[in-house]
């Protein structure tokens, strides 16, 4: 068997036994989420001193990451003759699932590409999947997979589900003006329905203060359903954060989000939700 073949294998046994690996402090996992940014930052950069810190002289890797190679020198080459070549793409890593042991650490995570071709705005989903090593009292990576996600219809939209949650907490009001169509309708939970431009105004002057805060979001009972350019989501969402008024809030919402795909690109067009008590939340 090839050495890459074995990798993939260990890399799929390694995500099937996530759940019963060791779990990290919240401290850890603020630390190991940091070290993956600062290694994309790097890759970037093309900070050769640093990346060299950061790759183990074993490094095997598959996919993206490796750009063709799984060779600790040619890939750092790459990044550092690769810096500025790309400018047009933007890119952005979150949704990490992090576990650790004392001496390695898995990494998990799904990366955003927003790529501008001729003033058109595509998105891509990527998700990765790294192992560390400690060596010598330092962190490596010593292995690495990447492979795209999303590539079918429903994947797309399920990726911008979870977009619409990280911009949300990042309070990024150019997302939301970017993939609602100028036609959407919402409906609140108290049956007042509104269009783009009052969410547009509202989630403004919900983020101005700086107190409204969306601290974490989860997902859970997803259905998804399309049907040629119209696609539907309905799931829970579990919201936690601080209110307008400064107050902490834990929320549990089943929602319905309609999509359609215009120019190639999915969309949302219609939006409502409804708050549920903890036992209709797990109900399927």
């Amino acid at each position: 068997m090839k050495i890459k073949q074995i990798l993939m294998a260990v890399m799929l046994i390694a995500l099937g036994v996530v759940g019963v690996a060791a779990e990290c402090t919240d401290a850890q996992a603020k630390a190991f989420e940091k070290w993956d940014q600062d290694w994309t930052k790097y890759n970037a950069e093309g900070n050769r001193a640093e990346l060299e810190k950061i790759y183990a002289d074993d490094f095997q890797g598959i996919g993206g990451l490796s750009l063709g190679t799984d060779k600790k020198k040619e890939i750092i080459d790459n990044a550092v003759k690769n810096v500025g070549s790309n400018p047009n793409v933007k890119s952005s890593s979150h949704n990490f699932l992090i576990t650790c042991t004392p001496n390695t650490v898995t990494i998990v995570h799904r990366t955003t590409f927003n790529v501008t071709t001729d003033g058109n705005e595509s998105t891509f989903w990527n998700r990765n999947v790294h192992i560390l090593e400690k060596r010598n009292g330092n962190w490596q990576a010593v292995s690495s997979i990447s492979h795209p996600t999303g590539r079918d219809d429903e994947g797309a939209i399920f990726n911008l589900e979870l977009d619409s949650d990280q911009a949300a907490m990042r309070r990024d009001l150019d997302w939301f003006k970017k993939n609602y169509t100028d036609d959407f309708i919402g409906t609140t939970q108290s049956g007042t329905r509104y269009d783009k431009k009052q969410m547009v105004a509202y989630l403004e002057n919900l983020w101005k203060g700086g107190k409204a805060k969306l601290e974490s979001a989860r997902l859970s009972n997803i259905a998804i359903r399309v049907d040629g350019n119209m696609g539907v989501v309905n799931g829970v969402r579990h919201g936690k954060g601080i209110g307008a008024d400064g107050k902490p809030f834990d929320d549990k919402n089943r929602f319905t989000h309609t999509f359609v795909k215009r120019d190639g690109k999915w969309m949302r067009i219609a939006s409502s939700s409804n708050k549920v008590k903890e036992d209709e939340a797990t109900a399927q």
